[in-house]
């Protein structure tokens, strides 16, 4: 509905599980932010110098623990490392906050708060961020070994979710300087997968994402935005320079990286067993005729119901779930 009424009725895709609407006029930019959180999704970090929203898989299993747990994980990162000055709800919703039926777990607004290290500027609006906000964009994947549905070696950040032969949970692989960006005839850009950085243990994840936060904030080039990623950090210093600078705003060693698996690509297209006794459908968007993949066009309700349609097979709609994994997580 808000991109027929407030947009060119395009409704865009992304590759990181996002929705884009177009040509939306400034006099209704508040109303369709406000609209977007009161749905219970958001915009806040869809641009700017901050992290972005978190990827983890779209895979729908209920009984796969290791799956639920990157999600809880992409989800609470993106509440360690989401703005906290009131300007966004200021700005767009008159200072009113909404929030979902789950409340920020404890651990997450502890460890923010954590500076042994300094990692935070004390007294800031912006405790990670500071005044100065990050030199660049900053982009964070969460996976289970094998899993590459998320592309997860583009990130600046990727965390592999490492568990025992038993499937308890230990810890997590870190990846960091990933990034697919590049400026067309400049030589000094380029596109880099991420390389490994090393282990942390689980209830350590919090503080080893916030300390290459912190290196990235106070290291990264901020005099060419071009060269500013953190991917260019970590080609000029090298991973074991850049792994010596993030351990002292961790506070300890990085344990050696273990092990994983040949990564694989999964699409989660079609008829998928959820394990629960019910079944969910990955959809397909085609290409419009003449036009790019990703785009919802003519009008845009047309792709949430058609899913609709879909979902109403298996006994329910799947509108919901797509808003879901959509959503700033």
């Amino acid at each position: 509905d808000l991109a027929e009424l407030h947009g060119n009725g395009s409704l865009r895709l992304t590759t990181r599980m996002t929705f884009q609407l177009h040509c939306v006029l400034k006099g209704d930019l508040k109303t369709v932010f406000s609209s977007v959180v009161k749905a219970m999704g958001s915009t806040l970090g869809a641009c700017g110098d901050v992290n972005r929203n978190v990827m983890s898989p779209s895979a729908p299993y209920k009984n796969r623990p290791d799956y639920a747990l990157v999600e809880q994980t992409a989800n609470e990162i993106a509440e360690l490392l989401a703005p906290q000055s009131g300007a966004y709800y200021d700005v767009w919703l008159d200072g009113e906050r909404f929030f979902s039926h789950q409340r920020e777990n404890p651990k997450v607004t502890e460890d923010r708060a954590y500076n042994a290290h300094g990692t935070n500027f004390e007294g800031c609006a912006e405790p990670i961020y500071g005044p100065l906000f990050l030199p660049r964009k900053f982009k964070v994947g969460v996976t289970v070994p094998g899993d590459n549905s998320i592309d997860l070696l583009t990130n600046d950040l990727g965390l592999v979710l490492i568990s025992d032969d038993a499937g308890k949970p230990l810890g997590y692989d870190i990846y960091v300087g990933g990034g697919m960006g590049r400026s067309h005839g400049k030589a000094t850009t380029f596109a880099r997968i991420a390389e490994p950085l090393g282990f942390c243990d689980l209830d350590d994840v919090f503080h080893a994402v916030k300390a290459i936060v912190a290196v990235q904030r106070d290291y990264g080039r901020r005099d060419d935005r071009k060269q500013a990623r953190l991917k260019y950090l970590v080609s000029e210093w090298g991973i074991d320079k850049f792994r010596t600078v993030a351990e002292y705003y961790f506070g300890k060693k990085f344990q050696p990286f273990l092990e994983l698996p040949e990564w694989e690509f999964k699409s989660y297209l079609g008829w998928m067993d959820q394990g629960d006794g019910k079944w969910a459908y990955g959809v397909f968007v085609t290409v419009r005729d003449g036009g790019p993949e990703g785009r919802g066009d003519g009008p845009a309700a047309v792709c949430a119901a058609r899913a609709n349609r879909i979902g109403s097979l298996a006994g329910g709609g799947v509108g919901a779930e797509l808003g879901a994994h959509a959503r700033r997580r």
